[in-house]
């Protein structure tokens, strides 16, 4: 099951340039970064990247992250989950 554990919502907006993109981040504790992009108003694209640890996994998302902020994107929404705690056996 892909439980989002953080998602970040990026947009870019640049009126003289007729350009509005969205960009959306995810990662999962499935070791996966999800990533939907596209012109606002669209569908967009798609992207999963699968890893076989979570260091990885969280490594891609923050280069991920840095990168389209570095190209102009403004964050608009952060989102963590708190980790689940196992349930205690009496």
């Amino acid at each position: 099951m892909n439980q989002i554990i953080k998602l970040t919502q990026l947009q870019y907006r640049n009126a003289s340039k007729n350009s509005y993109k969205f960009y959306t981040l995810s990662l999962t504790r499935d070791n996966q970064v999800l990533v939907r992009y596209g012109r606002i108003g669209s569908n967009g694209k798609s992207l999963v990247y699968e890893f076989t640890c979570q260091p990885s996994t969280d490594e891609q998302y923050s280069e991920l992250l840095g990168s389209t902020i570095g190209k102009g994107y403004i964050e608009l929404e952060r989102v963590e989950s708190k980790p689940i705690k196992p349930e205690a056996k009496p």
